[in-house]
């Protein structure tokens, strides 16, 4: 069987998200996923061993397109670390909007995404390289009350926070998913006021929109 396309990793990806688009399930087998495409099965192995690992690989195949994206603009290099995080999260969350049917069955299988912390894994590591790269912990870390914070926590933090973010942007049902933006403005926000160690307002409102829009808890 010959193929009429250049395989290598992005298309593989592309043609795992159309399958699932059109069967509304994953794949059964390698087999099964090289014989709907009409390409040989020996041909996926040139790039993954298994189709689990080409699942792992979905989520960073967006993140890493976003940062092509943030890097491709003129002005992202010039912006502060908060407008830099904004900027992260937005485009990200774009990507995944523009492929949502996908990710709204992806993400349910077997509850993948929010219950596998295993499935995460490679997200975090490069969420985490970036964060690093803004220097955040290293500019606050001087400030004698949080002499004892170490730049990992603040790494940790910050993932935590995106991952509510994440969660958001899964369970969220309003129109253009204008719910979501706020959701990351107040983020982002208050990750900077934790790592400034101010608890203040911004907190407070994010706090209070979580009570809001995910347990429905009027404050």
């Amino acid at each position: 069987m010959k193929t009429t396309y250049n395989l290598n990793k992005e298309k593989l990806i592309s043609l795992y998200i159309d399958f699932v688009l059109e069967k509304q399930s994953e794949p059964s087998s390698v087999y099964a996923f090289a014989k709907a495409n009409q390409f040989e099965e020996t041909e996926f192995y040139k790039y993954f061993g298994t189709l689990k690992a080409l699942e792992d690989t979905i989520l960073t195949y967006f993140f890493e397109h976003t940062l092509t994206l943030l890097h491709q603009s003129e002005d992202f290099n010039g912006y502060d670390d908060k407008h830099k995080l904004l900027s992260l999260y937005y485009t990200f969350f774009e990507q995944l909007t523009m492929n949502r049917s996908f990710m709204k069955i992806f993400l349910n299988q077997e509850n993948q995404m929010f219950q596998n912390v295993k499935k995460l894994k490679p997200l975090k590591t490069q969420y985490l390289k970036f964060i690093n790269q803004l220097d955040i912990a290293k500019s606050k870390i001087s400030n004698e009350r949080i002499d004892n914070l170490r730049i990992k926590s603040v790494g940790e933090s910050f993932w935590v926070l995106f991952l509510s973010v994440f969660k958001f942007w899964y369970d969220d049902t309003s129109a253009n998913l204008e719910k979501t933006d706020l959701y990351i403005e107040k983020s982002v926000h208050a990750s900077f006021d934790l790592v400034d160690t101010k608890p203040v307002q911004s907190i407070i409102d994010f706090g209070k929109f979580i009570l809001k829009e995910q347990l429905n808890i009027k404050v």
